[in-house]
């Protein structure tokens, strides 16, 4: 929540509410629409996601349970990221009999891949010439300062963090 209302701050600060008032009623009427469309889309791709990972590292799940557990996950993470991962995690250990770590392993595995996702997508967007935000380009840079950390300790797999079973998926 913080987070959230630090960002809508700075936006708003920027960009002046009746801006954006002006521009919402003036949008095309396909508009809703098509993010509905959009929004559904991405549902649908990312209960494939799930429903291939968790069959494939954590324990057999049927696509129609993947659909209606991702659902009721995304009502949560609509007050919180967080929680909604981690009623998912949750479902497979009450559910499933998945040890909580293997579920979280499993939750934090689908979780860097949407970052990486999302930092690909951000770089390929800054290298064909869209006007970032200098804190923006900076924040794309101290991810790629991050994701070579976490390659370096997946590679190097320091003793106290081999043992953690956190890491039994990667």
């Amino acid at each position: 929540w913080l987070v959230t209302i630090a960002v809508l701050a700075f936006l708003f600060a920027r960009i002046p509410v009746q801006d954006v008032a002006r521009a919402a009623t003036q949008a095309a009427g396909w508009t809703i629409p098509a993010l509905l469309a959009m929004t559904l889309a991405n549902y649908l791709a990312d209960c494939l996601a799930i429903w291939k990972t968790i069959g494939w590292f954590v324990a057999p799940l049927g696509l129609r349970a993947t659909l209606a557990l991702r659902g009721a996950t995304y009502l949560l993470a609509v007050v919180n990221y967080a929680l909604g991962q981690s009623a998912f995690a949750f479902f497979l250990n009450r559910a499933l009999g998945v040890p909580m770590m293997r579920a979280a392993a499993a939750v934090l595995l689908i979780m860097g891949i949407n970052l990486l996702a999302m930092l690909i997508l951000s770089s390929l967007g800054i290298l064909m010439g869209a006007q970032a935000l200098p804190e923006l380009r900076m924040l794309v840079l101290v991810a790629y300062v991050g994701l070579a950390v976490y390659v370096c300790l997946l590679v190097w797999r320091p003793a106290w963090l081999a043992r953690q079973p956190i890491l039994d998926l990667l």
